[in-house]
């Protein structure tokens, strides 16, 4: 294959000249694309300063390969007049500055931005001029007042740029007589000063918020900050991180943007906070005018780019717009310092063409090694230097701002890939994570920590507009204190969402959208012994988009299209009130309540298979919901509330789609505004092939038109699955007692199954130690599910896989045994021991014959009132007996959570041949005034799960509870509503993005205040535990408010601590906590001996069987046999010290290996003297991955590389560096000198190789060796739990049905051969 010719060296020199020029003047040229045809590149040239821009770059081409001498007169003398004319605009300016006070209107006036432009256009046409003078001849000089004339400006008005017009136009506002001649008195001839066209930054005071603001304005009088006029045209100022070297004393970091991002107006560079002060200090005062967020509309000049290009010398902070010299920030600063400075500033201008991945990453390891990248001096260029992963790492790991130093972990490979392309791989995407971290610290309350990027299952928005535009920030937990006098960071929270916008990365990110996240383990206040106690916390968790951003084009039509979501590299810009009107359709959608409109982005967002798009014909939109009359003719509730269908033909599709072998009979789904459940239309049997979907009022959440394609895609969320044995929620437990018809029986029952679950469980743990093959399918049905499997690769954390039960497989695939291993041992024993912890604080009590599955209706109306149906795809085994349906029996339903004692109903279970096809699933009927699922907490059908049970001696001993009248909390004032529309909202703006950008923070602000739900559900839980009852009626009224909270935000619900402390004291309502919460208690018995049953299950039940269980288990094993040593991963080790005594090389390179793990060795027991916890989450993790880093740069001695010796030891065939033979004698090296003195060290760094070792050093009895299996082979392989059996039986020599099931042939239909 041909290489691609390189830039000769007078086209290099060509461009260094033009990025010079665009440094010193801002002249904004570009260089053409070389794989266009030249008609296509005339094609894109369809402003004047396009066609100005290659005229220039044509004429200077020509005359540096032809005339160089007159292109270096004509640059030179371009250089000295184009001084003189900035010099001579900014001492005209600085006279006006002087004569007068610039009013306070005209320090927003959006006109002024245009004087950047119209000074660049003159510029471009000076430097024309001169490059078209004849060849021989010097350019004459210009005179100054010779210079075309600026259009001048116009009054400010309030009107959308023309890119972005908006549909629904209103009058602007007049001004006073007395601000329309203080505009006109401004020349509005545009001049050069030290930030070039640069807006002014002011200090403005939100009232409403307490809190200061920086916004930049664009000013008339450019002074700068200290003091000066700057009228040298060469000020150019980079940051202090990711510079080029070039100084000054404003630093620019990726700063707040403030609410001039609504109108799309670019702005440049922010002066820093140091400068800032500096003024306000001169100025002897800080205070200064509010902005108004309507004076931020700007008005674009027809010439202006419509790209937004960095140059080497100057790293402009950008705003979204069209204009390239109006960014606007806006930072607010907190008693705990600048939250604006957490931004991490924007790589060096080396970068500006780099993709988005590499400039996370760089920006990654700086953080994570606290390392000032002023100095970074290495130029982005699309090589294989850069793109690979490898390689990338390794420039940064060489480079002398990095030497000494680790990187953090890296990202996976596919996720790499990913990033590089298109941002996603199949259904998944990459994930772009960034988390406030608390710092002790002075001056700063919060920094900022981003994650490794990963892949996981995309959603409607990253699919539509792409991946990289889509960040995820992790709020600090709630109430999670590190040190008692910390009180600063709902600051943190309040800054991130009140904030228009914020410069990271180089691109300005609108946050729009947030939610709780899944709980996850966090490092609480230190115990007195230095180790850190590990608790669940919730995060919040903020999205933001990127609206603008460094080369990010202006729209063409109302949105992006589709196809640039896959080019990262292509990007349009995008206000708020465009990702609102594609997301949500706010301007039809005006009349829904702020909050409720704003949980409809969940939709947006939420992780999906896209799989069928269907077309415009074949949605089917129901007028009406299926609602039932009474007997007076009343409507009553809505019977199919969440749930429509599908045809079988669309369902067999879908399926494909989702390479499932089997058609589901439905799917929980998203599709355009709608969401919920769709079953398969029983009486439809695919024989017509047609595609329809069928939509109901219920399921649609705003009024969508479904033309763009992404709204008309059948978005899986999930879909019914084999049903499996279900475990009894804890809460459905007094309600059980509570409404047995014996108390003592149902008590019993429970005890039982409980004691049964707890002894199983525990006997499988102890016989599966005894054999690996036996621990090994243990392993496979308690592990947890990994999100990460699903992307083909088990994540490795160091040399072992990142879970402890892939670490425990992992060596156990290897050949190591856990009664024989000591570090195996001690992760099964650790493993175990966690999971009998659970077994007593979770009381995980299985009832056998009981499941959760998807609720669903019957829209045939065969089932009567108060009947089910229940039926399984494959047996359902309980022992010894196994069901295929439930028919003409009892059963309980329920849903999670249950508070009311009506939340646990009695139903009949029939089957209905009709509804044959709708198998795991639980089908409701529609006959009737009330729901079912309404009744079982407030449920419905878009994807709920019921709680089904037919254990007989539960279901016979239990009687349903009618739903008990709720207390009006609303209309007694102790909870309070929100009303406001959008509708609302606009009016009270002249422009609908205005509106929005109200809209989005005054949601924001709404869904992050305290929520109250956790608090009241604990306070309810002790309240019914001090009562022992959950009927009375402050345990309703409690119930009544918790059911309200469990929709808080989306219903617009306000309910503080002080209505929260009105209701207790009203009602007179006490609370003491619950024993069964506690780790041990010796006083959960009443005086008259009764316990409470949650007590009782577990103090007298749980605990005594699991401690019985531990001591067994201790008991049943010779620890004598355990052991750390294991001579088969030394013997390249001692092959090698034999081999000492014969070779000089090889006594050196020993010696020098010794000495690096020894090395090696004190860094760890420093490290790990620091960090002691290995689940204290990613800092560890963080720890292990740069030590085993540090341990594979480990080479041979410098002055061997040559030598055949170490030639054939490094394998230079291997892709795979860590399976040469010099790792593999790293690790036995590694195992042989820290085995003993500093365990865990050899696994944890060189795990990988010594599993290779073991594995090679194994032979079967059969003779046959260790199979080789590649990473994603090994992610989806799992044990065959009936053959583990058959081989158990084999070792017993027991003659049992597993041995002979092995053993039997069977014919191509499945038949045993018959002997005889």
């Amino acid at each position: 294959m041909a290489t691609r010719p390189q830039p000769s060296s007078k086209t290099e020199e060509l461009h260094r000249t033009i990025r010079s020029l665009n440094a010193d003047f801002k002249l904004c040229l570009e260089f053409p694309d070389p794989t266009l045809s030249p008609n296509k590149r005339k094609q894109q040239r369809r402003t004047e300063e396009q066609e100005r821009i290659n005229k220039i770059y044509s004429r200077s081409h020509f005359l540096s390969f032809n005339d160089p001498g007159h292109f270096s007169t004509c640059i030179g003398c371009f250089r000295e007049q184009a001084d003189q004319l900035l010099k001579q605009r900014a001492t005209k300016e600085e006279k006006q500055r002087r004569y007068a006070d610039t009013p306070t209107n005209l320090l927003s006036d959006p006109h002024r931005a245009n004087s950047a432009v119209e000074e660049r256009a003159v510029l471009q046409k000076l430097l024309l001029s001169m490059l078209q003078s004849p060849t021989g001849t010097k350019p004459s000089l210009h005179r100054l007042d010779s210079t075309p004339a600026p259009t001048p400006a116009r009054r400010a008005s309030r009107r959308t740029p023309p890119d972005f017009q908006d549909p629904n136009p209103k009058r602007t506002k007049e001004r006073s007589a007395g601000e329309i001649d203080r505009a006109e008195s401004v020349d509005c001839i545009p001049v050069r000063s030290r930030f070039s066209g640069q807006p002014a930054t002011t200090l403005s005071y939100d009232a409403s918020t307490n809190i200061d603001v920086y916004s930049t304005t664009v000013t008339q009088s450019r002074t700068s900050f200290t003091g000066r006029s700057i009228t040298s045209s060469k000020a150019s100022f980079s940051p202090s991180v990711f510079s080029t070297g070039i100084t000054g004393d404003v630093s620019q970091s990726q700063a707040t943007a403030s609410s001039n991002f609504d109108s799309f107006a670019y702005s440049t560079q922010p002066p820093s906070r140091e400068s800032f002060e500096k003024r306000l200090h001169q100025d002897g005062k800080g205070d200064s005018i509010r902005q108004q967020h309507s004076s931020a509309t700007q008005l674009i000049s027809s010439n202006s780019s419509h790209h937004l290009e960095v140059t080497e010398a100057h790293t402009s902070t950008i705003g979204v717009g069209f204009g390239h010299d109006s960014i606007v920030e806006r930072t607010q600063r907190t008693t705990h310092g600048d939250l604006a400075q957490i931004w991490p500033k924007f790589p060096s201008p080396a970068l500006n063409q780099a993709p988005l991945i590499i400039i996370w990453e760089l920006t990654r390891a700086a953080i994570y090694c606290k390392v000032d990248l002023s100095g970074w001096d290495l130029v982005y260029k699309n090589n294989d230097n850069w793109h690979n992963q490898s390689k990338f790492r390794a420039q940064i790991l060489n480079h002398p701002l990095f030497l000494g130093k680790g990187l953090p972990s890296a990202c996976d490979s596919k996720t790499w890939s990913a990033a590089l392309t298109s941002f996603s791989a199949s259904h998944n995407v990459v994930s772009l994570v960034a988390e406030l971290v608390y710092t002790e610290q002075s001056g700063s309350s919060c920094t900022i920590k981003l994650q490794r990027p990963c892949l996981k299952l995309g959603n409607r928005l990253s699919r539509r507009f792409g991946a990289d535009r889509i960040l995820e920030i992790l709020l600090p937990p709630r109430n999670f204190k590190q040190t008692k006098d910390y009180e600063g960071l709902p600051a943190a929270a309040h800054w991130l969402i009140n904030s228009s916008s914020h410069y990271f990365l180089g691109r300005l990110w609108i946050p729009f959208y947030t939610n709780e996240g899944k709980k996850t383990k966090k490092k609480d206040l230190k115990l007195p012994n230095g180790t850190a106690k590990l608790r669940s916390v919730v995060q919040n968790r903020v999205f933001l988009f990127a609206g603008d951003g460094n080369h990010f084009q202006a729209p063409e039509a109302e949105y992006p299209s589709p196809r640039e979501a896959l080019y990262p590299s292509i990007r349009t810009k995008m206000r708020r009130c465009d990702l609102l009107n594609w997301a949500v359709n706010i301007k039809k959608n005006g009349h829904q309540p702020m909050t409720k409109l704003f949980s409809r982005l969940a939709l947006s967002l939420s992780n999906t298979w896209p799989t069928v798009v269907l077309e415009m014909s074949q949605i089917r939109r129901c007028k009406t919901d299926i609602i039932n009359e009474d007997v007076n003719g009343k409507p009553g509730a809505v019977m199919n509330d969440g749930i429509g269908r599908i045809s079988r033909s669309l369902a067999r599709k879908v399926a494909a789609c989702l390479n499932l072998t089997d058609t589901p009979c439905g799917f929980q789904a998203r599709f355009g505004s709608a969401k919920g459940m769709w079953i398969v239309d029983v009486k439809d049997d695919g024989l017509d092939e047609e595609d329809w979907i069928e939509v109901y009022p219920s399921q649609e959440k705003w009024n969508c038109d479904f033309r763009d394609e992404h709204h008309r895609t059948f978005e899986v969320r999930d879909w019914p699955r084999e049903l499996r044995t279900a475990s009894l929620n804890q809460q459905f437990i007094p309600v059980l007692e509570a409404q047995a018809r014996f108390a003592p029986s149902m008590r019993k029952t429970i005890a039982k199954h409980l004691a049964d679950g707890l002894q199983k469980e525990l006997d499988e743990q102890r016989e599966a130690m005894e054999h690996p093959m036996d621990f090994r399918s243990w392993l496979q049905r308690t592990r947890s599910s990994d999100p990460h499997s699903a992307n083909g690769v088990i994540p490795f954390a160091g040399g072992l896989p990142e879970r402890e039960e892939d670490t425990m497989a992992y060596l156990l695939d290897a050949g190591f045994h856990p009664n024989k291993q000591r570090f195996l041992y001690e992760k099964a024993w650790e493993f175990r021991r966690r999971q009998t912890e659970q077994l007593k604080t979770r009381m995980n009590i299985q009832i056998p014959k009981s499941t959760y599955a998807l609720m669903v209706v019957d829209f045939t109306e065969e089932l009567a009132e108060g009947e089910v149906q229940l039926a399984f795809s494959s047996k359902f085994q309980v022992g010894d007996d196994s069901d295929t349906l439930l028919d003409g029996i009892d059963v309980l339903v329920a849903r999670s959570p249950a508070h009311f004692a009506s939340d646990i109903q009695k139903v009949r279970a029939v089957f209905k041949p009709g509804l044959r096809k709708l198998k795991d699933v639980v089908v409701f009927s529609t006959r009737g005034n009330s729901s079912l699922a309404d009744m079982l907490s407030g449920g419905d059908y878009d994807g709920d799960r019921a709680w089904v049970c037919w254990d007989p001696e539960i279901v016979r001993n239990f009687t349903s509870a009618p739903v008990p009248p709720m207390p009006d909390l609303i209309g007694q004032g102790y909870i309070h509503k929100i009303d406001t529309r959008f509708e609302d909202i606009l009016k009270m703006h002249d422009d609908l993005d205005g509106a929005c950008t109200t809209f989005l923070r005054d949601a924001l602000d709404f869904n992050m205040k305290q929520p109250l739900l956790g608090i009241c559900t604990n306070f309810k839980e002790r309240h019914c535990y001090y009562l022992n009852s959950v009927t009375s009626d402050t345990a309703v009224a409690l119930c009544t408010l918790v059911s309200h909270l469990v929709d808080q935000s989306k219903q617009g619900l306000l309910f503080t601590d002080d209505d929260f402390r009105r209701l207790k004291e009203d009602m007179k309502m006490k609370a003491k906590e619950p024993e069964y919460e506690k780790e041990m208690s010796s006083s959960y018995r009443n005086r008259d001996g009764s316990t409470h049953i949650l007590d009782y299950l577990k103090f007298d039940v749980a605990y005594v069987k699991v401690e019985e269980g531990l001591e067994a288990f201790s008991k049943s094993f010779n620890r004598a046999n355990i052991n750390s040593w294991d001579s088969d991963l030394s013997q390249l080790y001692n092959e090698a010290e034999k081999e000492k005594a014969t070779s000089k090389t090889f006594k050196e390179i020993m010696k020098h290996l010794t000495s690096e793990i020894r090395r090696l060795e004190r860094t760890w027991k420093d490290e790990m003297g620091k960090t002691r916890h290995e689940g204290s989450g990613g800092d560890y993790k963080d720890i292990i991955d740069r030590l085993c880093t540090e341990w594979d740069s480990i080479s041979p001695p410098r002055g061997l590389e040559n030598s055949k010796l170490v030639k054939l030891y490094c394998d230079e065939w291997n892709r795979d560096p860590r399976r040469s033979k010099w790792a593999l004698l790293k690790a036995s090296t590694t195992f042989k000198l820290c085995y003993d003195s500093c365990s865990k060290m050899p696994w944890k760094l060189a795990g990988q190789q010594l599993c290779w070792i073991k594995a090679m050093a194994s032979k079967h009895a059969s003779g046959q060796s260790a199979i080789a299996v590649t990473p994603e082979m090994w992610s989806v392989l799992k044990p065959d739990a009936r053959k583990v059996k058959a081989f158990a039986a084999r070792r017993d020599d027991a003659e049992s049905v597993a041995v002979l099931e092995e053993t039997m042939d069977f014919d191509d239909g499945g038949n045993p051969f018959d002997d005889t």
